[in-house]
C-alpha cells in the first residue's frame, strides 16, 4: 500500500505493530514487511494476539497493543479470555473456545439467571457476568469457593458475604455443610450470587448511589467486598464522587458488556428514578474541602498516634496525616544512620522505597474491633495497638540493616478502604515523594534529596500497579523506576498484562543501551541509569 495510507492517522496510536482501522468484521493492520494488511476479525483474535502478532520472528507487541487488542475484541463481543474453562463449568457444552463454552452453559441457565434478577431485582447481565469472568478469567481452585461464580461458602475468620446474606434474613440460615451442597447447584449459586448483589444494592442506595441496573458496580462490589467493607467504602465517597468498577471483574464486565448481552438480553429492573448511576447525591451547600494540612500523629492508638518514634534505635517511625489526596496518611521510615550522614552533606540523595499494603487495615494500629470490621482476626502473635510494620513485616528491622549499604528511605502509604485502595489511577509514586518530603520540612524534619524510587507491594496492591504501570513507560531515562518488587500482587490476568508489558519495556531498553555500547558509541558508565 502506497505511503499516504500509511501515514494517515492510526486507529489506537502508539500501538506496535500499527493498527490503522478497525470495521465491525475486519482490522487493518501494518505486518512485518511494512505494509498495511486487512484480515478478518477471527483471523485477527488468533494470529494477532499478543503473544503472536503476525509474525513472532519479527513483531514484538507493546502494552499499547495489548490494550487495544483486548478493546476490538471486546468490542466486537469475542472477550480474551484463558486457554480453558474454570473447574467449576467444567461441565459447560463443548465448543471452539471457551467464551463459547460459557457462552451456552449461561443459555441453558438463562431461566435460573432472570428469576434471581426478579427475585432481588439485581441486572441479569452483572449475575451472568459474575458467573463468566470466573470461569473464563479466575481459573484457579479454591477451598472455599464452590459452583457457578465461586461463592465462597465459609472463611478462615469471621463471616463470608454468604453468611452475611443469611443473617440479614435474604436467604435462610444453612451449615457450611448445606451452604456447600446449595452452592454447588446452579440454581443455589444464581440464587446466592443475586441475594448478595442486593444487599450491596441496598447499602449502596442507603448511601446515595443507585447501582442495581449497573452490572460493572454491581461485579465490583461482588468480587472485591463483604458488607462491613461495602459500607465503609461507600462511607469514605465524597458528595459528587462516583464509583469505579476497577480493573478485575467489574471492569471485564463493562469491557465485555457485548458479550454478555448476547447472551442475557438487556436487563428488566426498572431504572431508579431519584439517584444517579454512580454519582453520590451532591449536597448544594457543600464547601470545598480546606487544603491539606500535615501533621504528625494519626486519630489512631499506640506509636501513630505519637507520631514520632525511634524503632529499636534504629530507624525514625513517623506517622503523617493530612497529606495531599490521594494519599492522605503514610508512615514515613528513616534510618538514624541518615541523619548521621546528613551532617556532613545535607542534601546527599537517597533511595525511596515506596510499599503499598494489601486488603486489610493496612498501617493502622491492630485492635480486635478494627480487625473484626476487616472482616479478620487479630493475629495470635500481635498484640492490640501494635502495628503491621512493626509487629508483622519488621520493616524497620530490615531497613535499619540495609541502610548499613544503600542510602534509602521509605514511604508506607495508608490505603483510603479496607481494600487496598490509592487511588488507582490516580496514584503518582513521583507526586507522593514529593508531598511526602515537603510536608516533613513544614514539620520541621530534614530530609535529603530523594532519587530513585523502588515500588514495592502486597496483595491487593496489584490492583493500583495494573492502573499505573503504563505510564511508567512513558517517564524519562533518569525517571524510571528503580525496581518493582510484588508480593503475591498479581490476582488475575487483567493485572499480569502491565506488569509483563513493563518488564518487557525495560528488557527492550537494555537491550538499547547494550547495542550502543558494543557499537562504541556511549561511555559505559552512562549506561548504568
Amino acid at each position: 500500500m502506497d505511503a499516504p495510507t500509511l501515514a494517515a492517522a492510526d486507529a489506537y496510536p502508539g500501538c506496535q505493530p500499527r493498527i490503522l482501522k478497525v470495521e465491525a468484521d475486519s482490522v487493518t493492520v501494518v505486518n512485518a514487511t511494512g505494509a498495511a494488511e486487512t484480515v478478518s476479525m477471527a483471523r485477527f483474535q488468533n494470529a494477532w494476539s499478543p503473544q503472536n502478532p503476525g509474525n513472532p520472528a519479527t513483531w514484538r507487541s507493546n502494552p499499547g497493543y495489548e490494550l487495544a487488542y483486548r478493546q476490538i475484541l471486546a468490542k466486537a463481543g469475542i472477550p480474551v479470555t484463558g486457554p480453558d474453562v474454570s473447574w467449576e463449568l467444567a461441565g459447560a457444552p463443548k465448543a471452539a473456545t471457551p467464551a463459547q463454552r460459557v457462552k451456552l452453559w449461561l443459555r441453558n441457565q438463562a431461566a435460573e439467571i432472570e428469576a434471581g434478577e426478579s427475585q432481588f431485582m439485581v441486572d441479569r447481565r452483572a449475575i451472568a457476568g459474575a458467573i463468566a469472568w470466573e470461569a473464563l478469567m479466575n481459573v484457579r481452585r479454591s477451598m472455599r469457593a464452590y459452583g457457578p461464580g465461586k461463592v465462597h461458602a465459609w472463611t478462615w475468620s469471621g463471616k463470608t458475604v454468604a453468611e452475611e446474606v443469611e443473617d440479614k434474613g435474604d436467604l435462610p440460615k444453612k451449615t457450611n455443610s448445606e451452604r456447600e451442597e446449595l452452592l454447588a447447584t446452579s440454581a443455589g449459586s444464581i440464587t446466592y450470587i443475586a441475594a448478595i448483589m442486593n444487599a450491596g444494592a441496598e447499602i449502596a442506595s442507603k448511601h446515595g448511589f443507585s447501582i442495581r441496573r449497573n452490572p460493572a458496580i454491581l461485579c465490583f462490589f461482588f468480587n472485591a467486598m463483604d458488607l462491613p467493607k461495602w459500607e465503609a467504602h461507600l462511607a469514605a465517597k465524597k458528595p459528587g464522587e462516583t464509583l469505579e468498577p476497577g480493573p478485575m471483574m467489574g471492569g471485564w464486565v463493562a469491557e465485555n458488556m457485548k458479550y454478555i448481552e448476547d447472551i442475557t438480553g438487556k436487563s428488566a429492573v426498572p431504572a431508579s428514578p431519584s439517584a444517579a448511576p454512580v454519582q453520590r447525591d451532591k449536597k448544594a451547600d457543600t464547601a470545598p474541602p480546606p487544603p491539606a494540612k500535615p501533621s504528625l500523629g494519626w486519630d489512631d492508638e499506640g506509636p501513630n498516634k505519637a507520631g514520632a518514634e525511634l524503632v529499636n534505635g534504629q530507624v525514625w517511625r513517623y506517622a503523617v496525616k493530612g497529606l495531599a489526596p490521594p494519599v492522605a496518611e503514610a508512615i514515613i521510615l528513616v534510618p538514624a544512620i541518615i541523619n548521621e550522614r546528613m551532617k556532613a552533606d545535607p542534601k546527599f540523595g537517597v533511595d525511596v522505597l515506596i510499599h503499598l499494603h494489601g486488603y486489610g487495615i493496612g498501617m493502622h494500629a491492630r485492635t480486635p474491633a478494627r480487625e473484626k470490621a476487616a472482616g479478620r482476626q487479630l493475629p495470635a502473635d500481635v498484640k492490640p495497638g501494635q502495628t503491621r510494620d512493626v509487629a508483622l513485616d519488621r520493616l524497620e528491622d530490615q531497613l535499619g540493616l540495609l541502610a548499613q549499604e544503600r542510602a534509602i528511605v521509605a514511604i508506607l502509604p495508608q490505603a483510603q478502604a479496607y481494600h487496598s485502595e490509592f487511588g488507582e489511577a490516580e496514584f503518582d509514586r513521583a507526586g507522593l515523594v514529593t508531598n511526602v518530603f515537603k510536608a516533613l520540612d513544614k514539620l520541621g524534619i530534614a530530609m535529603p534529596t530523594p532519587g530513585g524510587v523502588i515500588l514495592s507491594g502486597h496483595s491487593g496492591a496489584g490492583r493500583t500497579f495494573s492502573k499505573i504501570l503504563g505510564k511508567e513507560a512513558q517517564r524519562q531515562a533518569n525517571q524510571q523506576l528503580e525496581e518493582l518488587i510484588l508480593f503475591d500482587a498479581i490476582n488475575s490476568v487483567g493485572e499480569l498484562t502491565p506488569v509483563t508489558g513493563w518488564i518487557k519495556q525495560r528488557l527492550e531498553a537494555d537491550l538499547t543501551n547494550l547495542s550502543k555500547l558494543a557499537a562504541g558509541s556511549k561511555d559505559p558508565m552512562t549506561l548504568l541509569t
